[in-house]
C-alpha cells in the first residue's frame, strides 16, 4: 500500500462514468464477518472485488471511494488496450470491505476517500487520504449534513478546518456589497508591525511573482495588474489593489487555531470585517471566504493597514494566521531568500547579494528590461518575469 500527500487529478476520466452516490444498507452477517478481518485482507478484498468487474481485456483502471457516515460516493473507469475508457461498477462487496477498512484503521482521523489505480502487469497503488491533506475532489464531496455525524464524534485536534467550515459555515463569511454598505461603523485596529506598508508589500509580491513566472513554476504567487494571488501548501491569500490608494489583503491558514476554536464553539466567531469600509466586499476578498476558511482580512487606506479587533485562543496572535498564508514578503531579506530558493529549485544558483540586489531594485521601482537577465544565471523565461514586474509601475 502506498500513500500520497495530495490527490492527483484524474482528468482523463469523465465524472459521468461509473459515478455512484449511495447510502449503505443495514448491517448484515456478511458485514460483521468483513469487519473482523485485518486491514491488509480488507484491501485485498477491495482490489479483488474491482478485478471481478474488469473486462477480459484491460490496460489500467482508476477507482475512487469516498465514505461519510453511512454514505458512499464512487468514481471508477477502466481503460482498454485500444484506448477506450469504460465505466466500472463498484460492487457492494467492495464498499463493505472499504468501509470496514476505514473503521478498523480510523484511530483519531479516519480516511475520507481511497484511490486505487493499477496498470496491468503491475501492482495496485492504493492511497488513503484523510481530511488533513485537504478536501476531497468535488465529485467525492458530500453535502454538509452527511459529515455531521463524523464531526460530532471528533475533537478539534482531529477535525480538519475545511470540514468544520463545510459543515458549519453556511456562507457567514460572505460580505455582499449591500451588506458592507449597511454595516454600522465600528472601531478597528491599526497594526504597524504585522504587514509591510503597501508601497513595499506590492513590489515584493511582484518580485517573487516575477521569479516564479520566469522559471515557469507551477506554484507560488501570481499577479495581474491589480491582484496578487498566493496558494501555498498550508494557506493562501489575495492582495487586491483599488483606485485612490486603497487595497485589501485577505486569506487564511489551513490549520488556523482561531477559526477552529470558533467552529468548535470555544469562542465567538470572529467578525473579520468589523470596522471595515464599504469597499471591502466579496468582489475583493480571497476565494476562501466563500468556503468559510478566511482567517484574516486587512484593508489599506490613508497610508496604513487596518483590521478588526480580534480575540483568539491562548497564545494566539494575528501574525500566526499570516505566516503560512502570505509569501515571504516580510523584509527584503526574507524576500531575497525566497528568490534564491526558488531559483535553486531549477538549478540556478545565485548569491545572497545578487538576490538582495534584485529585490532592492524592485523595491525602489527600478524596473529595467535587463533586471532578470542581469542575474548571474538568468532564468529560462525572463520576459515572463519582466511582464510581471512591469505591473508594479502601474500604480
Amino acid at each position: 500500500m502506498t500513500s500520497s500527500s495530495t490527490p492527483d487529478p484524474a482528468d482523463d476520466v469523465s465524472l459521468s462514468w461509473g459515478f455512484t452516490d449511495t447510502a449503505s444498507a443495514s448491517a448484515s452477517s456478511e458485514d460483521h464477518a468483513t469487519a473482523n478481518q485485518s486491514p491488509e485482507v480488507l484491501l485485498g478484498e477491495v482490489v479483488g472485488g474491482i478485478h471481478d468487474t474488469l473486462p477480459p481485456a484491460w490496460s489500467s483502471y482508476l477507482t475512487e471511494i469516498a465514505i461519510a457516515a453511512d454514505e458512499h460516493r464512487t468514481r471508477a473507469a477502466v481503460e482498454t488496450p485500444d484506448g477506450r475508457l469504460l465505466p466500472l461498477t463498484v460492487g457492494p462487496g467492495v464498499l463493505r470491505a472499504a468501509a470496514a477498512h476505514r473503521e478498523l484503521t480510523a484511530g483519531e482521523s479516519p480516511w475520507m476517500w481511497l484511490r486505487i489505480t493499477e496498470h496491468r502487469g503491475g501492482e495496485p497503488q492504493i492511497a488513503a487520504f484523510d481530511g488533513f491533506v485537504g478536501a476531497p475532489p468535488q465529485h467525492l464531496l458530500f453535502p454538509p449534513a452527511s459529515y455531521r455525524a463524523d464531526v460530532s464524534m471528533s475533537t478539534a485536534a482531529t477535525t480538519p478546518l475545511w470540514l468544520l467550515a463545510h459543515v458549519h459555515d453556511a456562507g457567514r463569511q460572505l460580505r455582499s456589497a449591500s451588506t458592507a454598505a449597511a454595516a454600522s461603523p465600528a472601531e478597528c485596529v491599526y497594526p504597524t508591525d504585522e504587514l509591510p506598508p503597501l508601497p513595499i508589500l506590492w513590489p515584493r509580491f511582484a518580485a517573487l511573482s516575477a521569479i516564479f513566472a520566469a522559471v515557469d513554476a507551477v506554484d507560488g504567487p501570481r499577479m495581474t495588474s491589480a491582484v496578487g494571488i498566493f496558494r501555498g501548501e498550508l494557506g493562501g491569500c489575495t492582495l487586491t489593489r483599488l483606485p485612490c490608494g486603497r487595497a485589501v489583503l485577505s486569506g487564511g491558514a489551513d490549520h488556523s487555531t482561531l477559526l477552529t476554536a470558533a467552529y468548535q464553539g470555544q469562542l465567538e466567531h470572529p467578525d473579520l470585517y468589523r470596522g471595515a469600509p464599504a469597499w471591502v466586499s466579496n468582489i475583493v476578498l480571497d476565494e476562501r471566504a466563500a468556503a468559510g476558511m478566511l482567517t484574516f482580512c486587512y484593508w489599506w487606506s490613508d497610508g496604513r493597514w487596518s483590521r478588526a479587533d480580534l480575540v483568539g485562543p491562548p497564545e494566539w496572535t494575528p501574525v500566526t494566521e499570516l505566516a503560512s498564508a502570505v509569501p515571504g514578503v516580510w523584509t527584503s531579506v526574507t524576500t531575497a531568500e525566497l528568490v534564491r530558493a526558488t531559483l535553486g529549485r531549477v538549478g540556478i544558483e545565485v548569491s545572497t547579494d545578487a538576490a538582495w540586489n534584485y529585490v532592492a531594485q524592485v523595491d525602489a521601482g527600478n524596473i529595467r528590461p535587463d533586471l532578470l537577465t542581469s542575474l548571474p544565471h538568468p532564468p529560462a523565461a525572463p520576459a515572463e518575469g519582466l511582464a510581471v514586474l512591469d505591473l508594479t509601475q502601474s500604480w
